[in-house]
C-alpha cells in the first residue's frame, strides 16, 4: 500500500489529497498513517510536501516567475513556497537561485 501511495504522490508532484489516497486505499486514517510512519519514517503528509518541494527544485530556474511557480505547484501563494524552503533547506528560492547560477546566467544565455 506504501508503495502505491507514494508512486501516486510522486506522479502528482505532491499536490494530492492525503484523504483521498487514504479513502482509496482501504485503511483507516490512523492505520494509513502509522503505516508510512513504519515504512518511511514519516507521515503522508510530510512525504507529499517533500516530493512537491522537490518539484519546486527542479522547476526553480532564473526568469522564472515565483508565484507562477508556486501556483503551479499546487502552493496556495509564494509566501507558503517560500515556507517550504525554509523549513527544508533553511534558505530561500532566490538564494538557492543565486548559489545555482552565481554569474546570473545560464548555459543557454551565457
Amino acid at each position: 500500500m506504501v508503495r502505491w501511495a507514494t508512486a501516486e504522490i510522486v506522479t502528482a508532484w505532491g499536490r494530492i489529497g492525503i484523504r483521498d489516497l487514504q479513502s482509496a486505499s482501504g485503511y483507516s486514517a490512523t492505520r494509513f498513517n502509522q503505516r508510512f510512519v513504519d515504512e518511511l519514517g514519516i507521515t503522508p503528509k510530510r512525504y507529499a510536501r517533500l516530493v512537491r518541494f522537490r518539484a519546486a527544485l527542479t522547476c526553480l530556474h532564473p526568469g522564472r516567475d515565483l508565484g507562477r511557480l508556486a501556483a503551479d505547484l499546487g502552493y496556495s501563494d509564494q509566501s507558503h513556497m517560500n515556507l517550504d524552503f525554509r523549513r527544508f533547506a533553511e534558505t530561500t528560492p532566490t538564494d538557492v537561485l543565486a548559489r545555482r547560477y552565481p554569474s546570473g546566467l545560464t548555459l543557454s544565455e551565457g
